[in-house]
């Protein structure tokens, strides 16, 4: 097993809002959100900054490259999660082990170490209105090797048709044996 903990008491928000999950190696890559001392000593804070409605995350220690016998990273091990969060906060809520906030917003998050656990708290200094969205469906199988869609360009002609009533269809010639979903 190994170890290398860089920058002792540096913390930063790790997820898939800002950085895909990649680990902040040294403290000030602008690519993550940090959390700054506060004149309390113990508790720190974020700067304000932008989380998508149910945006999951993670509090991590910087430089954290803790590798298991296997030489996996579990970096995981040592954050802080979403069993930290305080049960009557309404910012923050527990998605799968994450922290996921509610609405989409400007945040500010805190971590206050000052007791037995961290807790993790937030504040929606501002939220922010998502724009009007479609949902789109398309088809994606054996046709199209699984290939999984970002846009309705990349479904190319399995994307569906919304029609006035109310429903959606796509015709569309299909092998026999052919395995799909919706």
């Amino acid at each position: 097993k190994t170890c290398a903990v860089t920058v002792a008491d540096a913390y930063y928000i790790i997820g898939g809002m800002d950085a895909d999950w990649n680990k902040a190696a040294a403290f000030g890559d602008p690519n993550y959100v940090y959390f700054m001392p506060t004149e309390t000593e113990g508790i720190y804070k974020t700067k304000s900054f932008e989380l998508p409605k149910l945006g999951s995350f993670q509090v991590a220690p910087v430089g954290n490259t803790c590798v298991d016998d296997n030489d996996e990273n579990v970096w995981w091990k040592h954050a802080f999660n979403g069993s930290n969060i305080t049960p009557d906060d309404t910012v923050l809520s527990n998605n799968n082990g994450n922290i996921a906030v509610e609405k989409h917003g400007m945040y500010t998050i805190t971590l206050d170490l000052t007791g037995e656990k961290a807790v993790i708290s937030g504040v929606c200094d501002r939220e922010i209105e998502d724009p009007e969205t479609e949902t789109i469906y398309y088809l994606f199988g054996s046709m199209s090797n699984w290939t999984v869609a970002d846009t309705v360009e990349a479904a190319e002609g399995y994307v569906f048709t919304n029609n006035p009533d109310g429903t959606i269809t796509l015709t569309i010639d299909l092998a026999r044996d052919t395995e799909f979903k919706v």
